[in-house]
């Protein structure tokens, strides 16, 4: 008689380690309220996306939506199938894009997906195979001209927020709130991927009025995590003197910070320099 083999485990590239080791975590990723997405959860999205996209002929999209986890999902399910995932700057920007590139299809809250198997072994297979792929393309904000096309691959991406939870130990097991936009790299890396790569908690939704940051709560069972508020020089001076969020640490990219208005907050600072080009290249303490 025979005896079957046991299924072989496919072996784990370092940069996908802290991917694959969530496949089945029922550990939240992504919090709104009491409403909570598990990291199995999530990785599910990722599976059903990527067996849509391989249904699919076309080569480049658009990703466009407010929704963090849906976002997420489709960038690594885009990269997954070696298509090339453009993040629109901003909607005037998207638009023109789409006007102009009848080949471009678009990638929203309107997809509709259904489920699929979530094979862990392909998944990792497939996600090592594709890290290396300069499938995604941000754009700079254009502040300074026209918005600037830079590539960047998904081993980039893991890379960098893998040292900065090294750098940053309280990012490890933090609950994040972010104000900035998922749509660029200070954003996308600080809001997402780094709650991703780590053990942290990505609220589910942008938070970019000064109201909605001023109600800042720790729900869905996360009251227990340091929180952290990932934002900008430009609203924080806004909001200074007038609200001051129930935060531990505010991180703050995208420009100078005033020590003048720091000093106001009662949460530690600390600020960000960088690009879309380079990356994170330096920080300082706010205060």
């Amino acid at each position: 008689m025979t005896k079957q083999q046991p299924k072989q485990q496919q072996p784990t590239h370092a940069l996908t380690a802290p991917l694959c080791s969530q496949f089945s975590s029922a550990l939240p990723l992504f919090v709104l309220g009491d409403r909570v997405v598990s990291r199995r959860e999530f990785w599910q999205m990722v599976a059903d996306r990527v067996a849509y996209l391989r249904e699919q002929t076309t080569s480049q999209y658009a990703l466009w939506t407010d929704n963090a986890p849906v976002f997420l999902a489709w960038l690594l399910a885009v990269v997954c199938v070696d298509k090339t995932l453009i993040l629109p700057p901003h909607q005037p920007f998207l638009d023109a894009l789409l006007n102009d590139d009848s080949d471009i299809v678009l990638l929203d809250d309107s997809v509709s997906v259904a489920r699929s198997d979530l094979d862990t072994d392909i998944l990792t297979r497939t996600l090592t195979h594709t890290l290396d792929n300069k499938a995604i393309i941000f754009y700079t904000s254009g502040s300074t001209g026209t918005p600037k096309a830079i590539k960047r691959t998904l081993g980039e991406l893991i890379a960098e927020s893998l040292t900065l939870l090294e750098y940053f130990p309280v990012l490890q097991e933090a609950m994040v709130y972010r104000s900035v936009n998922h749509q660029h790299l200070y954003g996308l890396t600080f809001g997402l991927f780094v709650p991703l790569v780590g053990r942290g908690v990505a609220h589910l939704l942008q938070m970019s009025s000064p109201e909605t940051l001023g109600n800042i709560s720790q729900t869905g069972g996360q009251a227990h995590r340091v929180s952290v508020l990932v934002s900008s020089p430009a609203l924080l001076k806004r909001c200074a003197g007038v609200f001051d969020f129930a935060v531990s640490v505010i991180i703050s990219a995208g420009g100078v910070l005033s020590r003048t208005v720091s000093v106001q907050y009662k949460a530690d600072v600390i600020e960000i320099f960088g690009s879309s080009e380079t990356g994170v290249v330096a920080w300082r303490d706010g205060k």
